[in-house]
């Protein structure tokens, strides 16, 4: 699915869903810290998230761009809410470092030699496979994509009426 994606997307459609985060992150009367049910992140949760994704894909990508076929750890997403790890994070901070991990995330990928999108690393999650950089960029896209999606959501759900 995701090398359906023509790499050439990754950077404007990415670039425009963290806009669109980043906006809604630190827009007036929203609830970004709000838990809408148990189950569901905050806002300010699905962007740190969205973050550290940039960060964290930017890694792999560099990885792979150096050694043959790495295996990069995992992003222990839950385990990163649930430590608490987001739990110092302010609206402003977040889209601050939003901002930045797209800014080197797309710059990190566009700046790849020729050819070295088709470069393999393993991913370990939800079963051990072989990915290529571009594969993993579009990935994060669609992190981006469905995140943006997740905090819509929110939106409307911690501003409804009681």
């Amino acid at each position: 699915m995701w090398d359906e994606i023509d790499p050439s997307e990754v950077g404007p459609r990415l670039t425009s869903a963290v806009a669109h985060i980043s906006d809604l992150l630190t827009r007036d009367g929203v609830h970004v810290a709000t838990r809408p049910s148990p189950e569901r992140w905050s806002i300010l949760e699905y962007a740190g998230h969205v973050r550290d994704v940039l960060w964290s894909i930017r890694e792999r990508i560099i990885l792979a761009s150096v050694l043959d076929t790495p295996a990069p750890f995992g992003i222990f997403r839950d385990q990163r809410i649930d430590l608490g790890f987001h739990s110092l994070d302010e609206p402003s901070t977040v889209r601050a470092e939003l901002e930045a991990a797209r800014g080197i995330f797309v710059r990190t990928y566009a700046a790849l030699p020729a050819g070295f999108g088709q470069r393999t690393m393993i991913y370990t999650y939800p079963v051990e496979s072989h990915r290529t950089i571009d594969w993993s960029a579009a990935q994060a896209l669609h992190e981006c994509e469905h995140h943006l999606t997740d905090i819509r959501d929110n939106v409307d759900l911690v501003n409804a009426p009681a």
